[in-house]
């Protein structure tokens, strides 16, 4: 991540700061103690945090003449652009206001200033404490003091950098897993327990109803076959009067056989006499009918000549209609606007030439007016003018020569345009007779269009007076047509009468013979029997519901008891494997990352002490076991100088100084490492303090080491030998209180 640039305006000791953090090198902030040097540090944080490396926050960081209208705006780069971050406090314009912008250009911010931190730090991708652990050393920070520290706070700080409170975390999540797991197994262990009660005495009560079925079923047998033989003696019975009522049906048939022969004679006899009697009506009909057709011929004969006519009068009226008849109406309106026109542009015309009259007029006015002037020219050069005394030169009066002669040429141009204008409408008045004659023609069109309507409307009142005639002649014809033949009705009557010896044959046919109901009767009695026997059999075991309920029962309580089986094999699974992981991140998970940390903190650590001891000092820090849990509960930490051993406390405290700065670095390192990230800024206040010329220089090489690392390297320090050693020196110092930079 780049850092770019701030500007704060009444921020602690300053009224107006701004400063560029890209690209410095190693820069030397120079001044007396309390002149605002650590400003330069501090504005990075506040923006990213709200808060100074001092912790100072709120209105704490508020000018403490001002009091008010505090205003830091930041920017820094990222992979996808350039965010800004504008923090106000007791502003008069946005009291409190906390923000971004996105590289879009787009505000950002969350419901309130605590949301919108939030948001900050997710995509800065660390918090107040890392961020001061990564690019910030100063006399007031906690990792000054590792060394000195005790085993607990090596370890929280640690904790801090690798992010072992998530480990913690999900340590309380398998505990809490485990230990609900526990209570889910000792419910479940009490269901099956009493679920395996359940089922055995489920299991002796199906075995006592299981008895009372097969006795039940053995009486059931006896008892139908008693019915069965029963069933049997009852169909003989009825199947033998059954066989006398259907030699009683033969016999009764016989004898209507019989009747219905003689009646079948008698319907013959009368039939042959109605067929006589309809034969002379319908020889009457017909004499009628050959009267009736004769009167129609002689009626149709004047039918055809009248459609012929009728024929004749459409086609005639077809081909009268079939001519086009033109609306002409707007076409003599159209004309006779074209003459309107016309006649006003002769008017205008008129108005035109009398303007040209006038004008020639004064032309001819302008040319008497310059002869008198050239005749005063000739005879006035050298008096004096009679109106206002002075003295007429030539000169005076060629002037006014000239001016009258190109007023005269001004007019002669408008005459000529005039005589331009006469000349078109001479020329339009030319086009009034050709419309007037095109008018009279078009006039005389619409007079022949009338004629032809007339013609037309004698030509239909003629085809609907022979439509008339025709269709007169025709509803003659149909109406006689129509007429009804007198013999019709009394052939329908006679073909309509019944033969009365029908209906008596049809009585006969119809008497049922009464032996046949007493067959049905017999044939429908019912024996007893069969119902009883299907009822015997469909009677049910009263047993047989209480076994398939109780093997149901039976059964659906092993699939439970298994169930639980089950249930209890997974679940002490899961609570084996909760142990596990309980023991790994309580354990030996926390204890391999704390060495590999420590490892790298080494390996960085002796990396610097090498330039800054020449090789002669080194560190080793390592974790020791201690307790039977084989947590990882204290660390050990050796300083060799060369090859012997020596304690951290009899160093000189320049010595340990530069140890500091060298773990504080590797720290530093491991901290970005972890973040995957890498800071364009290294901020480091009075690292120097303390240290004899030897630790100054070994120091300061160091700085010079890291400087292609980082855009920046700020420095806090007043050492005057190695400040042409840095790439740019900043003064800051106080006037009346306010501090500024020189």
């Amino acid at each position: 991540m780049q850092l770019l640039d701030a500007k704060a305006k009444n921020f602690l000791s300053f009224l107006d700061f701004s400063y560029n953090y890209s690209a410095q090198g190693l820069t030397n902030i120079d001044g007396e103690t309390g002149e605002g040097k650590s400003t330069f540090m501090d504005i990075p944080c506040y923006a990213f945090f709200g808060k100074t490396s001092k912790d100072l926050k709120a209105d704490e960081v508020i000018n403490w003449d001002t009091k008010k209208n505090l205003e830091v705006h930041f920017r820094f780069k990222k992979e996808d652009g350039i965010y800004e971050i504008h923090r106000y406090r007791k502003h008069k314009d946005h009291e409190n206001d906390f923000y971004l912008v996105n590289p879009s250009g787009e505000m950002v911010r969350g419901k309130d200033s605590r949301e919108t931190q939030k948001i900050l730090e997710h995509l800065l991708g660390f918090d107040y404490e890392i961020f001061k652990k990564a690019i910030y050393f100063g006399q007031f920070d906690n990792t000054d003091k590792f060394l000195s520290s005790t085993d607990k706070e090596k370890k929280d700080l640690i904790s801090t950098i690798c992010d072992l409170s998530a480990y913690d975390e999900k340590l309380d999540l398998v505990k809490a897993e485990i230990k609900e797991n526990a209570e889910y197994l000792y419910d479940i262990q009490q269901k099956h327990n009493i679920l395996e009660h359940s089922h055995e005495a489920i299991d002796k009560h199906l075995c006592s109803t299981g008895e009372s079925l097969d006795r039940w079923n053995e009486q059931q047998k006896e008892k139908c076959d008693n019915l069965k033989q029963q069933l049997l003696d009852a169909d003989l019975s009825i199947q033998q009067e059954i066989g006398d009522l259907g030699d009683k049906i033969v016999e009764w048939e016989s004898e209507k056989d019989k009747r219905l022969a003689q009646i079948d004679a008698e319907i013959k006899t009368w039939d042959d006499v109605q067929k006589e009697k309809i034969h002379s009506l319908e020889q009457e009909s017909q004499r009628w009918i050959d009267n009736q057709e004769s009167l129609i011929r002689t009626m149709s004969q004047d039918i055809p000549k009248l459609e012929d006519d009728l024929k004749i009068a459409k086609d005639e009226y077809t081909q009268a209609c079939s001519e086009p008849e033109q609306d002409l109406s707007e076409k003599i309106k159209e004309i006779e606007q074209k003459i309107s026109d016309l006649k006003l542009k002769e008017r205008e015309g008129d108005k035109i030439y009398a303007h040209q009259q006038h004008l020639e007029g004064l032309n001819v006015n302008l040319k008497q007016i310059i002869i008198q002037e050239n005749n005063k020219k000739n005879e006035g050069i050298g008096s004096e003018c009679p109106h206002c005394y002075q003295e007429i030169t030539g000169e005076a009066i060629d002037k006014k020569i000239q001016g009258l002669y190109e007023e005269g040429k001004n007019r002669k141009t408008e005459i000529d345009n005039c005589q331009t204008q006469i000349n078109q409408i001479n020329e339009d008045m030319l086009i009034i007779k050709e419309y007037t004659a095109e008018l009279k023609d078009i006039n005389e069109q619409q007079s022949q269009q009338r004629m032809r309507s007339m013609n037309l409307r004698t030509l239909k009142d003629r085809m609907d007076g022979l439509k008339r005639s025709l269709d007169t002649k025709i509803d003659s014809v149909e109406r006689e047509r129509e007429r009804g033949n007198p013999m019709r009705l009394s052939i329908e009557t006679a073909n309509n009468e019944t033969n009365p010896n029908k209906a008596q044959k049809g009585f006969i046919e119809s008497e049922m013979n009464p032996h046949i109901a007493e067959l049905n009767v017999a044939k429908k009695r019912t024996n007893p029997y069969p119902e009883m026997l299907s009822a015997a059999t469909k009677e049910q075991n009263p047993y047989r519901d209480q076994v398939i309920n109780l093997e149901n029962d039976l059964k659906e309580k092993g699939l439970k008891l298994r169930g639980y089986q089950s249930d209890i094999k997974k679940i002490d699974h899961q609570i084996q494997l909760g142990e596990f992981w309980k023991a790994g991140l309580g354990t030996y998970i926390k204890s391999m990352l704390m060495d590999s940390f420590l490892e790298q903190l080494n390996i960085q650590a002796n990396d610097y002490l090498e330039t800054l001891f020449d090789g002669v000092l080194k560190i080793q820090l390592t974790s020791v076991t201690e307790g039977k849990k084989g947590v990882k509960e204290k660390i050990d930490q050796k300083i060799f100088n060369g090859n012997h051993e020596c304690s951290y406390d009899a160093l000189s405290g320049g010595e340990r100084c530069r140890i500091c700065l060298a773990v504080n670095l590797a720290i530093s390192d491991i901290t970005c490492k972890s973040l995957g990230a890498s800071f364009s800024l290294l901020m480091l206040d009075e690292i120097f303090t303390g240290l004899d010329n030897a630790g100054k220089t070994q120091t300061m090489k160091l700085l010079k080491e890291l400087e292609p690392r980082f855009e920046t390297i700020l420095v806090i320090d007043h050492t005057e030998e190695f400040k042409s050693l840095f790439t740019n020196v900043i003064t800051v110092k106080k006037r009346g209180g306010i501090s500024i930079i020189v």
